[in-house]
């Protein structure tokens, strides 16, 4: 039997054609493999590339290019399948579409740093306060024994720092550096109170302090605070939305060293020869651990869907613990030219140490405007609290050395501040 292909029916012919043609099309795209699919992909950021550097042709190429990507792979996300046509470029710097959830949550919630590489950012705070223990100096024996001047308890300056991170925020490393001062001063006139020196401990020759009557009393004080902080930060994704705040949990882990130094000077008016110095420091180290939660606040500042918008503001409340280990070097030299030889010039010099567990609490809040497409200037402000810190306790009587058998150590307070100042980010995509 001999074939010929004139005997077939054109419209039996068309319909075998158009069967062929449509068997053809579903296997190549049961064939594209997610190798393929994601070869694909980094083409079509490609042309996105050059869609928006305005080259000729890119638009079609952008349009042909998609239509493969998700007519051929049926595995990807069925919300990822349904795209508007575009006349033009598609809005947003290098749009791409992100397969995970916590990429996905960051592609829409408004936050572009999500999508990042990696990012550098600087603070400087030149409204910084700290609120460090204090201690005192000179004693009022007419009102029970207390201090005659405490050291500042509010003392300012200014912070610095920066922090690095990578992978769109999910890792980061931050540094810190605080240096703050004060100044306090008290005076008792001469012909009221009945005032004294009581000895950081106890003298050669056994005497715990001098008693100088109602001849008055100076007590100047100066207090130097730094501290250097370093912590790294990981961010593993999303932990739920409050009504208009979109949040991200955070683990941190750092280390704080802080340098802690009073000096002091006790005079009275009435005699020259009579003073005591004293000058102490206390140099503490801390490990800790922060868990915090990142909330970007009102993310429908920036409606875009690559989070490309201008306004960006975060809170981001925290808790910690940690380990301190304090040491204490404390000198007071004491002058009496009224005392006998071993009392006339005489220096006390006493080493301390304590360690414990303290916790905390942190917040932060930062509001940047973008003034780039990789850089954003804006506000930061933070407060900080820990229960425990290094505090310089002197004898305030001499039942203090005598009864107590106290003379000067360490002890603990709790420890507080505030930051204000200005922010800096550059972000690399």
């Amino acid at each position: 039997m001999t074939f010929n292909i004139n005997d077939i029916k054109p419209k039996t012919l068309a319909t075998a054609i158009f069967l062929a043609l449509m068997f053809t099309t579903e296997a190549q795209a049961a064939e594209m493999t997610r190798d393929e699919y994601k070869e694909l992909q980094l083409k079509l950021i490609e042309v996105e590339t050059d869609c928006w550097k305005g080259k000729k042709g890119s638009l079609e190429k952008y349009k042909e290019l998609r239509k493969k990507i998700y007519s051929g792979y049926s595995d990807f996300p069925r919300d990822f399948n349904e795209f508007p046509s575009f006349t033009k470029c598609p809005p947003g710097k290098k749009r791409v579409m992100y397969p995970k959830k916590e990429q996905r949550y960051a592609h829409s919630g408004g936050d572009y740093s999500a999508l990042s590489y990696a990012s550098i950012a600087f603070f400087y705070l030149p409204l910084t306060r700290v609120d460090p223990p204090q201690t005192g100096y000179g004693t009022n024996i007419t009102r029970g024994e207390s201090f005659v001047g405490l050291t500042d308890r509010s003392v300012t300056g200014f912070s610095l720092g920066g922090e690095v991170t990578a992978k769109g925020g999910k890792w980061s490393l931050g540094f810190g550096y605080t240096d703050v001062d004060g100044s306090s001063e008290a005076q008792v006139a001469p012909g009221g109170d009945v005032l004294g020196i009581v000895f950081n401990d106890f003298a050669d020759s056994g005497s715990t302090g001098l008693n100088l009557g109602a001849s008055g009393m100076d007590v100047r004080t100066e207090t130097d605070y730094q501290a250097f902080s370093g912590k790294i930060t990981w961010t593993p994704g999303t932990v739920g939305t409050i009504k208009v705040w979109k949040g991200k949990i955070n683990f941190g882990a750092g280390v704080r060293v802080e340098n802690t130094e009073h000096t002091a000077e006790v005079t009275t008016p009435t005699f020259s020869d009579i003073r005591s110095d004293s000058v102490q420091k206390i140099n503490e180290n801390a490990l800790f651990l922060n868990v915090g939660s990142t909330f970007h606040v009102l993310p429908n500042l920036n409606p875009s869907p690559t989070g490309d918008g201008i306004f960006f503001v975060t809170l981001t409340p925290g808790v910690e613990v940690g380990l301190r280990d304090a040491k204490l070097e404390s000198s007071q030299r004491n002058i009496c030219g009224l005392c006998g030889p071993a009392d006339q010039d005489f220096t006390i010099n006493i080493e301390d140490k304590d360690s414990g567990f303290y916790v905390g609490a942190n917040i932060e809040a930062k509001a940047e405007v973008k003034v780039s497409e990789n850089t954003r200037l804006g506000v930061r402000a933070s407060a900080w609290w820990r229960n425990q810190s290094a505090r310089i306790i002197n004898p305030e009587t001499g039942d203090d050395l005598f009864v107590r058998n106290q003379p000067t150590h360490l002890g603990t307070d709790d420890i507080s501040g505030f930051t204000f100042g200005l922010t800096a980010t550059y972000t690399w995509f």
